[in-house]
């Protein structure tokens, strides 16, 4: 889940309203690296949990679990020795950073109020929880030793620092006037995107924040800084004190971003628009910040360590690939301009006659432009002889372009690939088809091939019967897609697929040809709704005769091409399909 520095301020805010006051009744240690702070306040009792554990950090309220452990922890026991019956005196966050410290008022041995503190560092997988006092670690569920980190170590006994914030120019950006984020733009001019100088530049913003208010403007997120003009400059600085304004006047907005099944991805400050959003991502609104990220922390974990480890890998692979298409197309660019090449090389042609200067270097008007271009030159060779040498460059670069134009069409088609495969890990079922997925990565380089294990039985596509008779098969991974299209459906079976998104393929078997409409809408709504469509509304779905589709040799798995196809625009509602699955399932 994302959560960023400007969400956790506010975060904080209500943190700070229902606990500051509060005293520690109970402490209990979930896991080596989770605790719970249970917290009674003049209105009610709840529980604070912080875990530190790099796969799922979390500071979140909950009810406190029903846990008796024989015997506690040496970090629980240290907490419960110093901080039980202390008052929460303050929750702050270090700048817009994500490092969070609960300052705890405690009873002194000579009777004088002392403050300990209990700071979590939420850094992803390098997240900690600290306790410290008097500026000195008193210990850690995580130890860092000056092998791990030069810098800072954090053991019992050691100075305790804040991580650093990092070099950003605006570590408060909130507080900052878009005149003064864009003249700091304009006095570093790269070609990085806006989006990623944006980011470079402040703190506490994440991507999701930064998406909002350049949408806000009205700039795409991946244009160059160097190509804005005065005006785009403007609209930004503008949208810019807006945002931030709205968010001051008005309060944060709390806000889920959920993806087509439901998993939290991201919890928002505010109202993110629809345009921001990827297919099969929505808005879930909440009263409160600490009841949506509650939300996240009490959801059901639907996935295994072998799934994240998979979709990590894709992901990786994934920007790896995007690197590499943005590096080709400039390339492309640069190789595209073999016309003028060839041009100046006629340029050069006509004008035989002149010499060459000793310097090699000559001003050539083009004849098909009648503009003038400086054109480097040998001066030991001809005229001629240096027109020859344009004509090879541009021959070169020709050859050059119409090989880059494949590789981007390779590289788009691996893309598109590897989407697939993500999807694929989000409607998992059953082992079985974990394990196809994995085996299917190794067949095609994407992981390492390990000794051969004991095969697991073949996985099958979700069957359903409908009530006159007639079959609907859907495929939930590559090997079963495959499978359904290229063996088990007939010539004259009809073969549904969202339109340009990674999806099932789903195929109708039906009692009548032409089937009727409410069956071709309903194996339309089964092939958005498994697909990265879900979520969505009007998805668009192709489908034909399974005569129709075919696989071109040495295509990934998973690929068709296919032709005379109609489309329908449906809205996969989840009841209704849930409903259809449950009564038509074999």
């Amino acid at each position: 889940m994302h959560l960023d520095g400007l969400c956790l301020s506010y975060y904080c805010r209500e943190l700070t309203y229902r606990l500051v006051g509060g005293r520690i009744t109970k402490i209990i240690q979930l896991n080596p690296m989770a605790v719970g702070l249970m917290i009674r306040t003049r209105s009610d009792e709840s529980c604070l949990f912080i875990n530190a554990s790099p796969d799922r950090p979390s500071l979140h309220l909950g009810e406190l679990p029903g846990i008796r452990q024989e015997q506690a922890p040496a970090f629980c026991m240290l907490l419960r020795k110093h901080l039980e019956n202390g008052r929460i005196a303050a929750i702050r966050q270090l700048s817009l950073d994500r490092v969070v410290t609960l300052d705890i008022d405690c009873l002194g041995p000579d009777l004088r109020i002392v403050t300990k503190h209990l700071t979590f560092e939420w850094t992803g997988r390098n997240a900690n929880l600290v306790f410290w006092a008097d500026g000195v670690v008193l210990d850690a569920v995580r130890y860092i030793s000056r092998a791990q980190n030069r810098v800072r170590q954090i053991y019992p006994q050691q100075p305790y620092h804040f991580p650093p914030v990092g070099d950003s120019l605006f570590p408060s950006p909130q507080e900052t006037a878009g005149a003064q984020i864009v003249s700091a733009l304009m006095k570093s001019l790269d070609n990085r995107t806006l989006e990623k100088r944006l980011l470079a530049a402040t703190t506490g913003l994440g991507p999701l924040t930064i998406q909002q208010i350049l949408f806000r403007a009205g700039l795409p997120k991946d244009l160059a800084v160097n190509l804005l003009d005065e005006a785009d400059w403007a609209s930004l600085a503008s949208a810019w004190d807006a945002f931030f304004s709205e968010l001051s006047e008005q309060g944060p907005c709390p806000h889920r971003l959920v993806d087509a099944r439901n998993k939290t991805l991201a919890v928002l400050p505010f109202a993110s628009d629809d345009a921001t959003l990827a297919v099969g991502q929505r808005l879930v609104r909440h009263d409160s910040l600490v009841s949506a990220v509650a939300a996240y922390y009490h959801e059901k974990p639907t996935q295994t360590p072998l799934t994240d480890s998979l979709r990590e890998k894709l992901e990786q692979e994934k920007a790896r690939l995007l690197r590499r298409l943005e590096k080709i197309a400039a390339e492309k660019a640069t190789a595209e301009s073999s016309e003028l090449t060839r041009q100046l090389a006629d340029s050069l042609m006509a004008q035989a006659h002149l010499p060459v200067p000793p310097n090699g270097q000559i001003t050539l008007t083009n004849l098909y432009d009648g503009k003038d271009y400086p054109v480097s030159v040998d001066p030991l060779l001809s005229v001629m002889e240096n027109a020859q040498l344009l004509y090879k460059r541009y021959h070169k670069q020709k050859r050059a372009a119409e090989e880059l134009t494949q590789q981007i069409a390779q590289g788009e088609e691996t893309l598109v690939y590897l989407e697939n495969l993500l999807f694929s890990l989000e409607t998992v079922a059953s082992r079985a088809e974990l394990e196809e997925i994995r085996q299917e990565m190794q067949d095609n380089g994407l992981l390492p091939r390990e000794k051969k294990k004991a095969s697991l039985a073949q996985s099958q596509p979700l069957m359903l019967t409908l009530p006159d008779g007639g079959l609907i098969a859907i495929g939930k991974n590559n090997r079963q897609n495959d499978w359904l299209t290229g063996k088990w459906a007939r010539a004259d079976d009809w073969w549904f697929h969202t339109q340009k998104i990674p999806g099932s393929h789903v195929i109708l078997r039906p009692q009548t040809d032409p089937p009727s409409n409410a069956v071709i809408e309903l194996a339309a709504k089964l092939a958005a709704y498994f697909s990265k469509g879900r979520g969505s509304s009007q998805v668009p779905v192709d489908y034909t005769k399974r005569r129709h589709v075919k696989k071109p040799n040495g295509a990934k798995p998973g690929f068709v091409i296919y032709q005379q196809q109609r489309t329908c625009y449906v809205t996969p509602e989840e009841d209704q399909v849930q409903k259809a699955i449950a009564d038509y399932k074999k």
